[in-house]
């Protein structure tokens, strides 16, 4: 599934890197998922300038009816002109697709999904 996964993100973003005006701020990653499980996920991405306002919308469908969760100010990778941003998503239900876009400062990036996990013993 990861593999597969990997690839859609990989192919997607080779397309962003010839079609959107944006891509050039998110260039560097991302945004992608860590610690996924049945109820929380924590999205992260990386800019190649500092963000201090970074967010993602998200929701069940693309109108992202859940909300704006704030996330952390760019952290700057050592020796790297490299920004990572990440935001913590909690209270997901179990067995569900999401759908989350990220936002640093005044860009926003497009649509992007994960399914979360489901629930130990299900």
């Amino acid at each position: 599934m990861f593999k597969n996964l990997f690839k859609w993100v990989f192919g997607f973003s080779m397309c962003l890197l010839s079609f959107s005006p944006l891509y050039a701020a998110f260039a560097n990653g991302g945004p992608y998922i860590q610690s996924l499980t049945s109820g929380s996920v924590v999205i992260c991405w990386q800019t190649d300038t500092a963000a201090t306002n970074n967010s993602a919308d998200y929701g069940t469908t693309t109108g992202y009816a859940l909300g704006n969760k704030t996330g952390s100010a760019g952290v700057q990778v050592s020796g790297a002109t490299k920004w990572v941003n990440m935001v913590s998503l909690g209270n997901l239900q179990p067995d569900t697709l999401y759908h989350y876009r990220v936002n640093s400062d005044a860009l926003t990036s497009v649509d992007y999904s994960f399914k979360t996990f489901p629930a130990i013993g299900s």
